[in-house]
């Protein structure tokens, strides 16, 4: 406790210098113009168009969902050197590096590297994996400067968005060509990061269209251990885009872009082929992954605002771990979307789906794969009516997808919406909601080995997981209520409650245990305990969230942001011992605190304070991994030169000592996460 207070004394000092200097400024600007800068800050907040909560933009204001948006500008002034990373400001959200590349990524709990529960989209283009229903963090990525926001929905949106987003949405909205004329150039290193080097140029390219291309490097070294010595998780990456935007009208606009990607990275896990004395192996594994995708979407809108879109994109994505598994994917997505605006300010929107992906595996030591290609096929169907039962008093927004796949054939996910605005700075709202999570390839087809330490006869233990072709969804119901409020020109408040219900959770139920006698320099007995994937689990969980802005003057702004939840598991059903430790898998508890202040209209020293409860990471065959309580302070202090170049140097875990962050199941060596400096030099011109 000690420690923490001496993190918060050290932000206090660092933010003090800007109330000291801003309240004498806010009464000088309060006395020559009524709306301040500050003022300015939140209203345009407000009145910041959300697409994500229902795909034809609203203002935050009178979002019904618990939505958070981080803008490019708090991209920037984190010092945030990844997707991943940004997203610790997010209430709600929990974010842990687990190695230099994997990050363990979960919404209101079930944290973990793959966050199975969670949907990631960029620009309208889902990075969720099917191979394991998860996301790969470390090639989700872009130019970060190119972000214009990242919209993050906690709780279900699979009315609209479909199957996975069960406990949250993430989509990452980039600038349009036309926001990025000029050229841009970015350079960095320090701590961990060796290496980050960037390059942009936009402009138009005929009348009413623009284009930008960029390419981007970026390298990581080995973290270390709790020794002090080096890992073997170093990664690095080079990645290359374009974006067109072609705006022939004022009614309609054609969009063309995307991105290729190289990376390889580094893991060391200590499972393996191992069942000889010492039983344990520490396998350094190099995994390549490699990718390119394409999105083209048009929209036209015509009379009363009724408008079509029509999107397509294509995405190759490669990945090859000689440890874990291989794959080569194609994914082909089309989607149609209908908006209309029948009389009395009802919005209703329709759309159609359809995705072919084709994934051609290849075996590790240790998952293999029943089929060497498995071609899937989604069918979809969406609609949603937002209706004003009291014109800017009282909506109520009715919606539900419907999806057929190759594995659970068809899955209902509906969801109704009530919004009570009472005021033009206020906003209530209610929803109950189903979402699933759809079983991915490796729950139906595949064998997953783990070796354990021996037995007290010496024998080693082998876990072997066995795939489950009648697995069915994970399946939730979620009862919300908030608030959203601006009790002052400079002051936001957003309040979201949840009750979430789990129904068929997976669980890995246990047969019997068996000898098996293999020859290697000399018999050796093995003892196996199978391990079959089942939907035995049943959960409930409950929590609170806040997030609050505060615009002390017009240099200064502060963000707030704080979660508390608890999670329950019905065991009545079920032998999984170690899915037990679910409850454990996310910190009950974390708050988060950022200013961001503008020393001169040069100079600005930004600070991020992190306090997370403890975790723990389920294992099987060994202890569990526990994640103690931590904190964490960055800061950023960046000056810009008359020659448009902005000098930034910054520190990660400012005084602060190592610590784990997040775990994983797959046995990788747990890195830690120390103190680090960095510097970054960015020019527009």
């Amino acid at each position: 406790m000690k420690n923490l207070y001496s993190k918060w004394l050290i932000i206090a000092l660092i933010i003090a210098p800007g109330i000291l200097y801003a309240t004498p400024c806010v009464a000088q600007d309060e006395k020559k113009n009524e709306v301040s800068l500050a003022d300015m800050s939140i209203f345009e907040l407000l009145n910041v168009e959300v697409t994500t909560t229902n795909k034809h933009g609203e203002k935050l204001l009178d979002a019904a969902a618990a939505v958070y948006i981080i803008t490019g500008d708090d991209l920037r002034r984190m010092g945030a050197s990844s997707i991943a990373e940004a997203l610790r400001l997010v209430p709600g959200v929990q974010v842990g590096r687990v190695t230099s590349s994997k990050w363990s990524i979960g919404a209101r709990g079930f944290c973990d590297v793959f966050s199975n529960k969670l949907l990631v989209l960029m620009d309208g283009r889902s990075v969720y994996s099917p191979l394991f229903s998860g996301v790969l963090w470390d090639v989700a990525d872009t130019m970060l400067e190119d972000i214009d926001r990242i919209e993050v929905i906690r709780g279900p949106g699979a009315a609209l968005w479909g199957a996975n987003a069960v406990n949250g949405v993430v989509n990452i909205i980039t600038k349009s060509a036309v926001q990025t004329d000029g050229k841009y150039l970015v350079y960095g290193f320090g701590g961990d990061l060796t290496k980050l080097q960037g390059l942009r140029i936009g402009g138009p390219v005929g009348k009413n269209s623009h284009l930008r291309v960029y390419a981007k490097g970026m390298a990581y070294d080995n973290l270390r251990n709790i020794t002090n010595q080096e890992c073997s998780d170093s990664w690095d990456q080079d990645r290359s885009g374009f974006r067109f935007d072609y705006n022939p009208d004022e009614n309609a606009s054609l969009t063309v872009m995307g991105d290729a990607y190289n990376a390889s990275a580094w893991s060391d896990y200590s499972i393996g082929e191992v069942t000889t004395p010492p039983f344990k192996s520490s396998l350094i594994s190099n995994t390549n992954s490699s990718g390119s995708n394409m999105l083209v979407k048009w929209s036209k809108a015509g009379e009363q605002n009724n408008k079509s879109t029509l999107q397509f994109y294509y995405d190759n994505a490669k990945i090859q771990d000689p440890v874990m598994f291989g794959e080569d994917r194609e994914t082909y997505d089309f989607d149609y979307q209908r908006e209309t605006h029948p009389s009395g300010g009802t919005v209703f929107i329709w759309g159609l789906g359809y995705r072919h992906s084709i994934s051609d595996t290849t075996n590790g030591q240790i998952v293999t794969f029943k089929y060497r290609q498995v071609t899937d096929n989604l069918y979809s169907f969406f609609f949603q009516n937002d209706q004003k039962i009291v014109p800017d008093k009282l909506r109520f927004i009715l919606g539900a997808k419907l999806e057929r796949n190759d594995y659970t054939k068809y899955e209902f996910q509906p969801n109704a919406r009530l919004a009570w605005t009472p005021s033009s700075n206020m906003t209530l709202w209610g929803a109950v909601s189903k979402a699933v999570r759809t079983p991915s390839i490796a729950d139906f087809y595949s064998i997953y080995n783990i070796i354990a330490p021996p037995d007290e006869f010496g024998r080693a233990r082998i876990y072997t997981i066995f795939s489950n072709p009648n697995m069915q969804s994970e399946k939730l119901t979620a009862y919300e209520l908030g608030c959203r409020f601006k009790p002052s020109q400079r002051v936001l408040i957003d309040v979201a409650a949840f009750m979430n219900f789990y129904d068929d959770l997976r669980s890995l139920e246990p047969g019997a245990p068996y000898i098996e006698n293999t020859y290697s320099s000399g018999w050796q007995e093995h003892l196996h305990y199978p391990l079959y994937v089942s939907n035995n689990f049943k959960s409930n969980s409950r929590g609170l969230e806040l997030a609050a802005d505060y615009v002390p003057s017009k240099r200064w702004r502060i963000r707030f942001g704080a979660s508390m939840m608890n999670l329950w598991l019905d065991r009545s059903n079920t032998f999984d011992v170690k899915g037990s430790n679910l409850e454990k898998t996310y910190p009950k508890k974390q708050y988060s605190i950022a200013s961001f202040w503008d020393i001169s209209s040069n100079l600005t020293l930004d600070a991020m304070l992190y306090a997370v409860g403890s975790s723990e990471m389920p294992s099987l065959g060994k202890e569990n991994l526990l994640i103690p309580a931590y904190n964490r302070l960055d800061f950023r202090l960046a000056y810009k030169d008359k020659s448009d170049t902005e000098w930034a140097l910054g520190a990660k875990n400012f005084a602060g000592k190592s610590h784990i962050e997040g775990g994983s199941i797959y046995g990788e060596q747990q890195s830690y996460i120390g103190q680090s400096f960095y510097m970054t030099a960015k020019k527009t011109f």
